[in-house]
């Protein structure tokens, strides 16, 4: 099972994703952005295209049969896709997005190769389809609403697959934790989550492309689990997310957006105080 490379690609996708929606705002107008027009299918329609039914959870190759559906749907007309606040599609976001897809990651009656698979799977097309979303974003027609929501989904993968990581590893005789490829492998997953976490911090800022209530939204999510992905990632980037959240609530032009912020500080503050497990992959490699 070469764990190593696929949560580097996984995460190399989320950076990508990040990067792409957080870079478009320099060159745009500024202004509230206007949410993108509603034409969102039904739940039947949904299904009729191939979309796994919403009213159950979801595993990984749930996840890659509805990304089929939703990048052909993004590609004819991105407005169809499937909405937060559609009374039409509601549902079927909504279980794009549920935590209760998770269940599997936890259900220690599977094996841990297993589950981390199938987290893994889920961590990579639900990147894809941030993707389908955040390719047709303009200040004019946002998604910001199921981005942030994504962004949001794609973080709890990311600390239930650093997590499952964790467990593998420990399934391993010690020789077989540390070998050349895995080393390397781990080192570039810190370095990417990493650079997921700033991309995160980056999209609080964008205002040319989020409204303040979805990036409230953001900002809630790294609060409950920026703590537990903040072990995963170098300390030089520890202290630089610090120093970071402290401009972002200064530099907050709402007062609730202000708050979310500083409650992600809070949040970490508390984590960090708190004695830490020490797995052997959380630990510095190397310096470049």
């Amino acid at each position: 099972m070469n764990t190593g490379l696929n949560m580097k690609r996984a995460v190399c996708l989320l950076l990508t994703v990040f990067l792409t929606s957080a870079g478009r705002s320099s060159s745009i107008r500024s202004g509230s952005p206007v949410p993108a027009p509603d034409r969102s299918l039904d739940t039947a329609a949904y299904i009729s295209k191939g979309l796994p039914a919403p009213d159950r959870d979801w595993g990984g190759d749930d996840y890659g049969r509805a990304l089929a559906v939703l990048q052909a749907l993004g590609n004819e007309d991105a407005y169809s896709l499937p909405r937060r606040f559609s009374p039409r599609s509601k549902d079927v976001f909504a279980c794009m997005v549920s935590d209760s897809n998770l269940d599997i990651a936890h259900s220690t009656s599977l094996p841990v190769g297993l589950r981390l698979r199938q987290s893994l799977a889920e961590f990579d097309a639900t990147g894809k389809i941030l993707s389908v979303y955040a390719g047709p974003t303009t200040p004019a027609a946002t998604f910001d609403d199921e981005l942030v929501d994504l962004m949001a989904t794609l973080l709890r993968q990311a600390v239930s697959t650093c997590q499952l990581l964790d467990e593998f590893l420990q399934t391993l005789p010690p020789a077989e934790r540390s070998t050349p490829a895995r080393t390397e492998g781990f080192a570039q997953v810190r370095q990417g989550m990493a650079n997921v976490v700033s991309g995160a911090l980056t999209t609080l800022t964008e205002s040319a492309l989020y409204r303040v209530p979805p990036r409230v939204r953001l900002a809630q999510a790294l609060a409950k689990h920026l703590p537990d992905l903040y072990s995963y990632i170098p300390t030089g980037t520890q202290q630089e997310v610090r120093v970071r959240l402290v401009k972002l609530a200064t530099d907050a032009e709402d007062s609730e957006l202000k708050e979310a912020v500083t409650s992600i500080s809070k949040s970490l503050e508390r984590r960090v105080a708190e004695p830490q497990a020490v797995r052997p992959w959380k630990q510095e490699r190397r310096e470049r």
